[in-house]
């Protein structure tokens, strides 16, 4: 057996050259190729909002909802209500949004025409509040249509609004006298996780695969539904602009 100061050599050694080892790796690496022309011209078209693409087609997103044209970047589906505008709730907020709304007969949505790359980490960001609620409103922010976020704040299947953790439980009283609330959802490494105003709500792993496409969209049902702001960035999914 080697003495203690040979070994405390050895290892400092050994960890020299793995140093070097990563270091080379990453040199060597090919760098993210540059998006498409036709990419860049397709997308274009299709946001109405600035954007940046950078190389490896990641890209961030940023929705004031200021502006009624910003309208044609989202697709809709059983709405009463859909509008950028200035809103006023019941109670006297008042403000500009996206304005989704929904009666008890049936939940409506409001899907985004883009698609991100759900193998890859993004990250999101909005702020909404509730023009007009009840005790039966249902709200969810839609990632795919096996995942959601129950009133933003718990992870769950959109269809059924049930938790994939069933200790988890979303709080609608957030919401009440048309509070704003800040919504943030990060998936990295297979890891889904939410914050709301500042702190963690939920959190799940994912098979890998399990989230292979990424369409945000809202739904809404007995509510009227104000996002003021929406930040993205991932990666994305070039089928989406087919």
């Amino acid at each position: 057996m080697l003495p203690p100061s040979l070994r405390a050599r050895a290892r400092a050694t050994a960890l020299a050259c793995l140093s070097l080892a990563a270091a080379a790796y990453a040199q060597d690496a090919p760098s993210p190729a540059p998006p498409s022309p036709e990419t860049v011209a397709r997308l274009k078209e299709r946001l109405s909002v600035q954007h940046v693409l950078k190389p490896g087609n990641v890209l961030g997103f940023s929705y004031p909802f200021s502006d009624p044209a910003e309208l044609n970047d989202w697709q809709a589906k059983g709405l009463d209500v859909v509008d950028v505008r200035e809103v006023q709730g019941g109670g006297g907020r008042k403000s500009f949004g996206l304005e989704l709304g929904a009666g008890s007969r049936g939940a409506g949505v409001a899907r985004h025409s883009i698609a991100l790359d759900g193998t890859r980490d993004f990250e999101l960001e909005f702020e909404v509040w509730a023009a007009h609620n009840s005790p039966s409103a249902i709200f969810c922010l839609l990632l795919s249509k096996k995942v959601g976020l129950a009133w933003g704040q718990t992870i769950c299947k959109p269809k059924s609004l049930r938790p994939y953790n069933k200790r988890a439980a979303p709080d609608p009283t957030l919401f009440r006298e048309e509070r704003v609330v800040r919504i943030r959802v990060r998936w990295e490494d297979n890891v889904l996780t939410v914050t709301t105003n500042g702190r963690k709500t939920d959190t799940r792993s994912f098979k890998k695969g399990e989230l292979k496409s990424v369409r945000i969209g809202f739904l809404v049902r007995n509510a009227r539904m104000v996002i003021e702001s929406l930040t993205v960035e991932g990666t994305l999914d070039p089928k989406s602009l087919r």
